[in-house]
């Protein structure tokens, strides 16, 4: 477990959705980061007491939606994360 209190997976999905979310924001703001939605959904599913996989699924729900539709598989979205 790091010093945040998380495990190295939560830790390394929170970095994986916060580079692919770098650059959006939410819609009707020009100021609010993405990135705080599947940070708020970690600490929500943490605090509900949900396993790491399922707060990992959680953090990451957004960027297999993305890569859906940007035509990607789910094996090649695995492959990546």
């Amino acid at each position: 477990m790091s010093a945040n209190g998380y495990s190295d997976p939560i830790n390394h999905a929170l970095a994986y959705a916060a580079k692919h979310h770098a650059q959006q924001v939410w819609k009707g703001s020009s100021r609010v980061p993405y990135f705080t939605y599947p940070a708020n959904v970690a600490v929500i599913l943490t605090r509900y007491g949900q396993d790491d996989d399922t707060v990992v699924a959680g953090i990451l729900h957004e960027v297999v939606c993305d890569n859906v539709r940007d035509g990607q598989t789910a094996e090649m979205l695995h492959e990546r994360i």
